[in-house]
């Protein structure tokens, strides 16, 4: 070990020298996969009079860390960081975690995570003699996933209740449905390209996004039904009723017969408005159902939204 009493040396406390005049232990990072030094390697070691000897390297690590996805895009990890020798043993190298290290929040530029993840706290784990543990705490930003899957998905859902408002009989209805149901499937493959098979729950995003989806089906099954029930109502409200006439002989008669006739006549129009505004049993029960879903439609969606949200953001 490198030592000096300082007041015999000027008082100097510490030197700085290159790092290549001393023998470093080959400490690796356990969970890396990839690892590589920062574009500017620091090529000096500090040596300080009561045998203390200082190295920095910054170095760029992929890490592999076990990842929990229920609340994806709002999680929070735990990942592990271990410090350890590699060809070394315990007797020949001994790893000690320094209690001094300030801690990684009021020192951010000690670690950097690039991309979606912030980091928010550590914890160190000693293990004297053997390795030394870094418990990362980060958490993901999620709002490229708000703005690129969860909103779209909702306005998806505000659309398919605005559409009851068109007209069952038509039939840009029942395709307007359709063409939802296909974009929310596509969004359901982008998700499912984006996460990852490791995670034994069904991440929330995956149950909204399916929620969704069943939903929109189901009002594409009652618009089907309500047209059906239209369609029928229709058609039964279309066949006009049946009048049975006798024939007429002679003069006399035959102006009573015009006269029975032109009040035959006021009698079968003033019964064909009659029956023109007589609704017909399916028309009826189009209305009752399509007016019963619409309610239960709108209560699902706010119960479901309130407990996924709470789900979420707890």
């Amino acid at each position: 070990m490198i030592n000096w009493n300082s007041p015999d040396y000027c008082d100097i406390q510490s030197i700085t020298t290159l790092k290549d005049y001393f023998w470093t232990p080959d400490i690796v990072v356990l969970e890396s996969i990839k690892t590589e030094f920062a574009a500017k390697e620091s090529p000096y070691v500090k040596v300080y009079s009561w045998g203390y000897t200082h190295k920095t390297e910054i170095l760029t690590l992929t890490n592999a860390c076990s990842m929990d996805l229920y609340k994806f895009p709002f999680d929070t990890q735990n990942c592990k960081l271990t410090l350890k020798p590699l060809m070394h043993s315990e007797s020949e190298v001994k790893v000690y975690g320094y209690s001094g290290y300030p801690s990684i929040p009021s020192n951010a530029q000690t670690f950097k995570i690039p991309g979606e993840w912030q980091l928010l706290d550590t914890m160190q784990s000693y293990y004297q003699g053997e390795k030394v543990s870094f418990q990362m705490i980060i958490k993901r930003k999620p709002l490229v996933y708000v703005i690129n899957l969860i909103f779209p998905v909702f306005c998806f859902l505000v659309l398919d209740l605005a559409s009851f408002f068109i007209n069952a009989s038509q039939a840009d209805k029942l395709t307007f449905k359709v063409t939802l149901l296909l974009t929310i499937s596509v969004v359901l493959q982008v998700l499912n390209d984006r996460l990852t098979a490791t995670s034994s729950d069904i991440p929330l995003i995956g149950i909204y996004c399916g929620v969704v989806f069943t939903l929109i089906g189901l009002s594409i099954l009652e618009t089907i039904l309500v047209n059906v029930l239209t369609a029928k109502g229709k058609k039964a409200k279309s066949v006009p009723p049946e009048k049975t006439r006798t024939g007429v002989t002679g003069p006399a008669d035959h102006v009573n017969d015009i006269n029975s006739l032109e009040t035959s006549g006021n009698e079968d129009a003033t019964c064909m408005i009659e029956i023109g505004k007589k609704s017909s049993p399916w028309t009826k029960a189009a209305k009752i159902v399509d007016v019963t879903f619409i309610v239960l439609y709108i209560i699902t969606i706010i119960v479901f939204l309130s407990i996924i949200g709470s789900q979420w953001l707890k």
